[in-house]
């Protein structure tokens, strides 16, 4: 695919004598996840690093099984994930129909960039447009295929709070959505710039979250910045939906989701 090359090549380079200097390890884990209509499997790649980016975060997991089981939140919209790591809530997005789904991860970091465009390699089969309309013919009408595929998703260096050339060429987004991205609480405000950026874009759109509970502080913090950007939330029970897989590997911790909109949506 001619899109995937270009993003390989764009964010391959910056990295790659880093790569041949220091080899990093790195492993292929295999996810099922989703209500048994709606059951997928993931492919991701996961590298041995420092960078928080590079390895599966267990809110992944109940942010892509919130998806998978409400389809119909996302599909034919236009989506973009804040701090995609390993992809796996946007890949989520993209199996159930969503229009196009933007996949973000901070500008500076290449490798995860380039990681979340490999994976999104490996797992062309969550594309369902692709199964469902590929067809045997000429060379050149099933290059029109795979390119309608890749018209469904993009990669690009999003670093919250920083809003560069890039961001503007967005469509306007219908949902937000992120796992465990309010980690540190230096990142708050600006992750909450962004996401109120994107609603004065759309005031009807919708972010859902997932969350790992660390300290009340955080979540204290959380509710400064909704009373700040003027924006409320409302907390969306885990156990309504997630599935007896994905709570084995949530390995005891406490999971939460949450879905923020505006408080003016009109």
């Amino acid at each position: 695919l001619r899109h995937m090359e270009e993003l390989l090549s764009n964010y391959g380079d910056k990295s790659s004598s880093d790569e041949e200097n220091n080899p990093k390890s790195s492993s292929i884990a295999k996810i099922s996840l989703g209500p048994s209509h709606n059951r997928i499997e993931i492919r991701v790649k996961q590298i041995l690093s420092d960078d928080y980016g590079l390895f599966l975060w267990p809110s992944s997991h109940v942010l892509a099984e919130f998806i998978l089981n409400h389809p119909h939140l996302f599909e034919s919209k236009n989506v973009i994930e804040l701090g995609s790591g390993t992809c796996i809530g946007g890949l989520a997005a993209c199996s159930v129909h969503s229009s196009c789904v933007t996949f973000t991860d901070r500008e500076d970091g290449h490798e995860i960039l380039n990681n979340c465009v490999e994976i999104l390699q490996n797992n062309q089969h969550l594309f369902k447009e692709n199964s469902e309309e590929r067809v045997e013919g000429e060379n050149e009408e099933r290059s029109v295929k795979r390119m309608k595929v890749s018209e469904r998703w993009r990669v690009m260096g999003l670093s919250w709070g920083s809003f560069s050339s890039p961001l503007f060429t967005l469509p306007i987004q219908d949902v937000i959505i992120a796992a465990d991205i309010f980690y540190d609480q230096k990142d708050f405000v600006h992750i909450f710039a962004t996401v109120s950026w994107f609603m004065k874009q759309n005031p009807r759109l919708v972010f859902y979250t997932s969350y790992q509970d660390r300290s009340e502080s955080h979540l204290e913090m959380i509710e400064i910045q909704l009373f700040k950007w003027k924006m409320k939330w409302k907390e969306i029970n885990v156990d309504s939906f997630i599935s007896e897989e994905s709570v084995e590997s949530l390995q005891g911790r406490i999971i939460r989701m949450f879905q923020i909109e505006s408080n003016h949506p009109n």
